[in-house]
């Protein structure tokens, strides 16, 4: 037998062991080829403006990072393979095999991986490029998808990189091949784990560094972010780490003080064996919870960012269209115009609203100078009536604060709540302060016509500053609703070029801005998917793996319960709760910790990122879920077959 032939021999026979690792390796692969397909595609310089740049950029990043997944992922994966396989080693070093030969057999097992995973990968990817293409076509928002075609260059570029990972992480694996002595490989049954020492102040110091960093994520705000960021770190990552070392075990300490329960059915088996399990596993558990952790609060994030961006651009406009005016720079399409285009493409205009503002400053709000927008308390209550929104009683005195910044995601530097404002017209020695009446969160003028913040003056008042504000603090500003706004993207486009004024700051409209963000902010969700999934099949593969290295034992243990009397139902449903253990415990741990940052990033952001989170988590649940019954298949099946010979 060659050694090729044994090589071969030795992946086939212990393919439930290889068969996550290989699927892995062929799915991270076929990622990595989908996105330098997109990279290579020769029609992406065709693409107008930015887009093909902002496409591009993302992509690169992810494929780096998709890269260095791959390479730790398969590092740890193969370095595992070779310590579970120590036994099999010595006995090879003693019918006579030399250290070299058996490097040599490894690099051909590895080199069988790495050429089946990159064909798969590459084969899988070519049949799903079609489907990619065209989902990146629509985030990017094209006038047509970018079309299929056969990406040698992408297939050429990855199938050199991941030789190359394979390469490199099989010549860093095989310095350890050969370094024991045989009677310490012929004695060694499993890995070195080193035995856990159980302490009581450890177990209860695990919870307490739990629940103190939930509760420092649950009341963290702008300003002490910085401040309480890292102790929450801290706190959470060594609470994980003694929760599985040692809490672990304080809560076994506890269950067995009920002797009634503990010693009914498989109670005893369940107990005893999953403390065993997790003891053993500790450190691979904390690492999965962490890297659980990790990718579901990123996928939280970044879905809450997306849904929240597309939700507060439609909200930062409250009509379809508008335009601004200023002393120098009339409007650049008079309102004739625009009908006449929106007509042409079906589209019915409902309401023509301008609007007059003058340019203040102000202190009271954010406690340094910042911009102001002054309008008349009248032609606030003609724009409530336009929009279908309940009236302001006019003042005499008082000033109505239209805080529009309950459209932006970020709220931070400001002061709340201000009883009084003051506020100055530039070339005006004076200032004047007013008492605000009603804090009103509304948007009601484009945010880059008005900032953040609009006052309701009474109209006497105002006139009185219109007639000593220079004319450069004066603008105008014209806005227009239409039916079927969220179809009228080729309308605005048309009115961009009858302006001849694309991307104009003097124009602006709810479509537009709306594009851009799915343009960037749902691109980049769409892509993250990937990375999220790739995380989540390392994670799982290396759950499978340690399930699988500690195969023989478990043959063994299960055995040994069937003699003294477990029936085949009751080994099952031992089998259950220990599989349930290794695959459910990390996600659990995972996915509070995601919620609890989920706390800190709605304290963060004018929005409620809970629920986004747990729309994150009940995914990942279920995909969870599903792993573990195809892994608690595979498994139960050779241990039955192993019960049963």
């Amino acid at each position: 037998m060659t050694f090729r032939a044994l090589a071969f021999r030795n992946i086939s026979s212990n393919w439930h062991r290889y068969s996550a690792y290989f699927l892995s390796c062929a799915f991270s692969v076929t990622i990595f080829f989908l996105y330098a397909s997109y990279m290579y595609h020769p029609e992406l310089v065709k693409i107008q403006g930015q887009l093909g740049d902002i496409g591009k950029g993302i992509i690169a990043t992810c494929s780096v990072l998709i890269f260095g997944i791959s390479f730790f992922f398969v590092l740890y994966s193969s370095s595992g393979f070779i310590r579970s396989r120590q036994k099999e080693v010595g006995l090879f070093s003693l019918f006579g095999m030399s250290k070299w030969q058996l490097r040599l057999m490894f690099v051909y097992e590895n080199l069988f991986i790495a050429v089946a995973s990159i064909a798969v990968g590459i084969g899988t990817g070519t049949i799903l490029l079609k489907l990619f293409l065209m989902s990146m076509s629509y985030y990017m928002i094209l006038e047509s998808p970018l079309p299929f075609y056969f990406p040698i260059d992408a297939a050429i570029f990855t199938a050199v990189a991941y030789m190359a990972l394979f390469g490199l992480i099989t010549l860093w694996t095989l310095r350890k091949v050969g370094k024991k002595e045989l009677v310490e490989l012929i004695r060694s049954e499993k890995g070195n784990d080193q035995k856990l020492r159980f302490s009581w102040l450890l177990g209860i110091l695990a919870i307490a560094s739990l629940v103190y960093s939930y509760y420092l994520a649950w009341h963290t705000h702008w300003e002490h972010l910085e401040s309480k960021m890292l102790p929450i770190f801290v706190l959470a990552i060594a609470g994980t780490y003694f929760l599985y070392t040692q809490f672990s075990i304080l809560i076994v300490q506890l269950l067995k003080l009920n002797r009634r329960w503990y010693y009914n059915g498989t109670n005893l088996l369940n107990i005893s064996r999953a403390a065993h399990r997790v003891k053993e596993n500790a450190r691979v558990l904390f690492n999965i919870s962490i890297l659980v952790a990790v990718v579901l609060t990123s996928s939280a994030s970044v879905y809450a960012l997306d849904r929240s961006m597309y939700q507060f651009s439609r909200a930062s406009h409250s009509f379809a269209f508008s335009m601004l005016e200023v002393h120098d720079k009339p409007f650049l399409l008079t309102i004739d115009q625009v009908k006449t285009v929106a007509e042409q493409y079906k589209h019915q205009i409902t309401a023509v609203e301008t609007l007059k503002m003058i340019d203040a400053e102000s202190s009271s709000i954010y406690g340094y100078l910042g911009s102001v927008s002054l309008i008349r308390q009248s032609d606030l209550n003609r724009l409530y009536a336009t929009l279908g929104k309940q009236t302001v009683e006019p003042l005499d005195e008082d000033v109505y604060w239209i805080d529009q910044r309950v459209a932006e995601l970020f709220q931070v530097g400001r002061k709340i709540n201000p009883e009084t404002i003051e506020i100055k017209l530039k070339g005006l020695d004076e200032s004047l302060e007013f008492k605000i009446k009603q804090k009103i969160d509304s948007t009601l003028i484009p945010s880059r016509y008005a900032g953040g913040d609009v006052l309701a003056l009474p109209d006497r008042q105002w006139e009185q500053l219109y007639k000593q504000a220079s004319p450069k603090l004066i603008s105008n500003v014209m806005m227009v609703d239409w039916t079927d706004w969220e179809q009228s993207y080729w309308l605005v486009k048309e009115l961009e070029r009858l302006a001849d004024a694309p991307s104009s700051y003097y124009m602006t409209s709810r479509i537009t801005d709306n594009y851009e963000v799915q343009q960037t902010s749902s691109l980049g969700f769409f892509i993250g998917i990937f990375i999220s999934l790739l995380f989540f099949v390392a994670s799982g593969s290396i759950i499978y793996f340690k399930m699988f290295n500690d195969l023989q034992e478990d043959k063994s243990y299960y055995q040994s319960l069937v003699r003294i009397g477990l029936s085949i139902q009751e080994i099952k449903r031992v089998v259950n709760v220990q599989v349930g253990i290794i695959f459910f415990l990390p996600c659990m741990i995972g996915s509070l910790h995601t919620m609890f940052a989920m706390k800190t990033l709605s304290n963060l952001m004018n929005v409620d990122a809970m629920n986004y989170g747990f729309t994150i988590v009940l995914i990942f649940i279920v995909m969870q879920t599903l792993y573990f019954w195809a892994s608690r298949r595979a498994y139960l099946r050779v241990i039955l077959q192993g019960i049963t010979r």
